[in-house]
């Protein structure tokens, strides 16, 4: 085996051993876990992990939907 498939090989169980511990983290912890756009317009993705209704679905009104009246005004 040649130094570059080595190097991709490595580079390869290095992602996935990051990927593990990431999961591990989140699996470990009571936190949800969302993706944004990168303007926070949208949330792409929530893992309510049970405390809130989990989605895929591109959200729009996320604002209302999740933040507390109260809260809106420090955003």
């Amino acid at each position: 085996m040649d130094a570059p498939s080595r190097k991709l090989i490595s580079d390869e169980q290095s992602i996935v051993a990051t990927e593990q511990h990431f999961r591990a983290l989140v699996t470990a912890t009571s936190d949800m876990i969302y993706r944004m756009s990168a303007d926070w317009l949208v949330m792409l993705q929530l893992d309510g992990r049970g405390f809130l209704p989990s989605t895929n679905v591109p959200n729009t009104d996320w604002i209302a939907q999740y933040i507390h009246p109260l809260d809106k005004k420090k955003l």
